[in-house]
């Protein structure tokens, strides 16, 4: 009889903070170590009972971690959950019951994830950009009192990120082999069913703004940049790579048209005061703030597989 594999998480999952950033990456090290070292029929059980706090991001990737897993695994339901109860937990309870993330990290077969996106959950899985920019533009326009031009520039920002899993994070960084999956990744880009990214959004009514995410578990953005760059200064500094990636006109496809999408990026967060934009990827923070017009890059001490893109704009603006 196989045991039960149980993994604890710790009280606040957030990776916006380094003092909580290693014990984030950590349990979600474990998550993908424990469907290595297990069979199918192994039980792992994710206990999120004590959680207090998680963060945006940090729900994101859990949920695109195990949601991953799920997808890829012969019995998507190896994976059972702990959650918090509202007597003993309070403000874990809300951040995982109250938020749509329980019902996400439930979403084990495809006609489950296809009911995150049909009732508005604020967390989803897709591998088409065409598709689902509709449904997504749908989601935010469904409570968001968003002004039309903001929008507008809300909604080109989020189709690049998505075109760029398509374009980018997947994707072979041989020059010449550009639009064939990466050796590393043919098999999980085939497990998932495609080029698969995972985001989240909601709506905050008391400080009336918005929160969009969007991440991906590819090659991360300093790879595919360096791959074309290869410049030794920026493949031994991750922060230098991802900050000259996000300089307006740069991309892995240099001299063929393109090379604005990191500043579509940005435009979206340059409409207002204290917005921001986060890019998290390759061992590097990327921010942005309206507030001060600048851009700040830093060096990780530990990080996840891929890239992570978070913006958060006010209606009031």
């Amino acid at each position: 009889m196989n045991k039960n594999t149980i993994i604890e998480a710790p009280n606040i999952l957030c990776i916006y903070r380094e003092m909580y950033m290693y014990d984030t990456y950590e349990m979600l090290s474990n998550i993908n170590r424990s469907n290595d070292t297990t069979n199918s029929n192994t039980t792992v059980i994710i206990d999120l009972s004590k959680i207090e706090t998680i963060t945006a991001a940090a729900a994101l990737l859990l949920f695109a971690t195990i949601n991953s897993l799920q997808i890829s695994a012969i019995n998507p339901n190896k994976f059972i959950f702990k959650f918090p109860k509202l007597k003993d937990n309070i403000t874990g309870y809300n951040s995982i019951m109250r938020s749509g993330l329980s019902k996400a990290l439930l979403a084990s077969t495809h006609n489950k994830r296809e009911e995150l996106i049909n009732n508005n959950n604020p967390f989803q899985t897709a591998i088409d950009p065409e598709s689902h920019r509709i449904s997504t533009f749908t989601m935010l326009t469904k409570e968001a009192l968003l002004s039309s031009d903001k929008l507008y520039i809300l909604m080109t920002a989020i189709s690049e990120a998505m075109l760029n899993v398509n374009n980018h994070a997947y994707k072979n960084i041989d020059p010449q082999k550009t639009k064939e999956i990466h050796p590393t990744l043919k098999n999980f880009v085939t497990s998932v069913g495609g080029e698969r990214w995972w985001q989240c959004a909601w709506h905050n009514p008391i400080k009336k703004s918005w929160v969009f995410i969007i991440c991906d578990l590819g090659l991360g953005i300093t790879a595919t940049y360096n791959s074309i760059t290869k410049n030794d200064f920026l493949s031994i500094s991750p922060a230098n790579c991802l900050s000259e990636a996000f300089t307006q006109g740069k991309s892995r496809f240099i001299n063929s048209g393109r090379g604005n999408g990191s500043q579509d990026m940005i435009n979206a967060v340059k409409c207002g005061c204290k917005e921001t934009l986060l890019v998290y990827s390759g061992g590097a923070k990327y921010s942005f703030s309206s507030e001060t017009g600048k851009a700040r890059c830093v060096n990780l001490g530990s990080h996840f597989k891929g890239t992570l893109i978070e913006w958060t704009l006010n209606e009031n603006d």
